[in-house]
C-alpha cells in the first residue's frame, strides 16, 4: 500500500500601489499551484499564476489554488493614487510663469522640471526664452504628468487702436474667470494687476 503526500501550498501575494492609468500584475506563482481561480469584484476567473489588470479604483484580488488534495486561498489589495493635475499655468511676469497644481488631485510634495533641467520642488518657472516648454511634475508616490505651453513675449504687450478705443469688451483672466464686463477697451486695463488676462480678443500681460 502506497500513500501519496502532498506538499503544502505556500506562498504569498503582495499588495501594491500604482498610479491610474497604470496596468498590475499579481503573481501567485509562489504558491506553485496547478490550478488558479481568480475573484475581482465578484466574478470568477479562471486563469493561471498571473492576474493582469488596470484598474480604476482600489481594488482586492482573491485567488483560490489548488494541487491534488491540497487547497490554498490568498488576496493582495492594489491601490489606485490619482496623478497629479495641472489647473493652471499663471503668468506672472513676461518671462516667469507659475504652475498652480489642483490640489484634488496627486500626492504633495510635488517636484517639477522644465524641458531638459533638473528636478526642484519650486513652481516658479523665471528666464523664460520665447518657444515651446514642457513642464514635467511627480508626486510623491511617483505619479506624473507633463504639459506643454507657449511663451511668446513678443505678443504680450497690448497695443490699442484709436478706432477700437471705445469698443465695449469683457475681461477674462487667463483661466476664465470675468474680471470686468461691457468696460471700453481704453479702460480694459486701469486696475488691475500683474498678470495674464484676456481683454477683449487679445491676450495680455500686465507687468508693472
Amino acid at each position: 500500500m502506497s500513500v501519496e503526500v502532498y506538499r503544502p501550498l505556500e506562498g504569498a501575494l503582495e499588495d501594491q500601489t500604482i498610479c491610474e492609468g497604470q496596468t498590475v500584475r499579481i503573481d501567485a506563482g509562489s504558491y506553485e499551484a496547478t490550478t488558479y481561480t481568480w475573484i475581482v469584484d465578484g466574478d470568477t476567473i479562471p486563469g493561471g499564476r498571473y492576474f493582469q489588470a488596470t484598474p480604476e479604483k482600489d481594488t482586492e484580488y482573491q485567488v483560490l489554488m489548488t494541487r491534488g488534495i491540497c487547497k490554498a486561498e490568498d488576496k493582495a489589495i492594489v491601490i489606485v493614487k490619482t496623478n497629479p493635475v495641472i489647473l493652471s499655468i499663471d503668468s506672472i511676469d513676461i518671462k516667469e510663469r507659475e504652475v498652480v497644481m489642483d490640489p484634488a488631485f496627486g500626492t504633495p510634495v510635488f517636484q517639477f522640471k522644465l524641458d531638459d533641467g533638473e528636478w526642484t520642488e519650486e513652481s516658479r518657472l523665471t528666464e523664460l526664452a520665447d518657444g515651446m516648454h514642457t513642464i514635467y511634475v511627480e508626486d510623491a508616490n511617483g505619479c506624473s504628468l507633463n504639459q506643454s505651453f507657449i511663451v511668446n513675449t513678443t505678443n504680450d504687450t497690448p497695443t490699442i487702436f484709436a478706432d477700437k478705443a471705445d469698443e465695449i469688451i469683457n475681461v477674462y483672466t487667463i483661466s476664465g474667470a470675468l474680471v470686468k464686463s461691457n468696460v471700453k477697451r481704453s479702460d480694459a486695463l486701469n486696475g488691475l494687476s500683474n498678470g495674464t488676462y484676456i481683454v477683449g480678443d487679445k491676450k495680455t500681460i500686465i507687468s508693472k
